[in-house]
């Protein structure tokens, strides 16, 4: 069940599919539309690694269009390629309402010759989450996505 407090801090999300001969007219109307949309942050690099259930439940969901849905991610900032401090996000949609639950994580301890190790990554995240934020990762364990932009 979704509390009202959740969300206070929603955002109004609408996404839409239109075609590539469309790009020039969707540029000109986000940069004239008057909420004056301008760049949130300087250019950075953004790392994610997209956790999921084994059978790929949030990928389902999200194909599918769910109107209820929860998407796990742990986001970095940086050029390191390998995961370093940052926060595990969990990206809530309900209907066109969207937030985010983000749990800091100040330290990740990977030992270098397993850098690339799941179960080492999973549990150093896991040293920095309380026991009501551990549920998230422990029930979306797999790693299925690495995307940097």
């Amino acid at each position: 069940m979704i509390q009202s407090a959740e969300l206070e801090g929603a955002r109004y999300e609408v996404k839409f599919v239109t075609e590539e001969r469309n790009l020039d007219l969707i540029l000109n109307w986000v940069k004239l539309h008057s909420a004056g949309f301008k760049t949130a942050h300087d250019d950075r690099w953004v790392n994610n690694i997209y956790l999921d259930k084994l059978n790929y439940f949030a990928y389902t969901e999200n194909i599918s269009g769910a109107s209820v849905r929860h998407k796990v991610r742990y986001r970095w900032y940086g050029e390191s390629d390998l995961p370093i401090a940052g926060k595990l996000e969990v990206k809530c949609r309900r209907n066109v309402f969207g937030w985010k639950k983000v749990f800091d994580i100040r330290d990740i301890n990977i030992p270098e010759d397993s850098l690339r190790s799941v179960s080492d990554f999973r549990k150093s995240v896991l040293l920095n989450l309380n026991r009501s934020e551990r549920v998230w990762l422990e029930n979306n364990p797999q790693p299925v996505m690495l995307n940097r932009y």
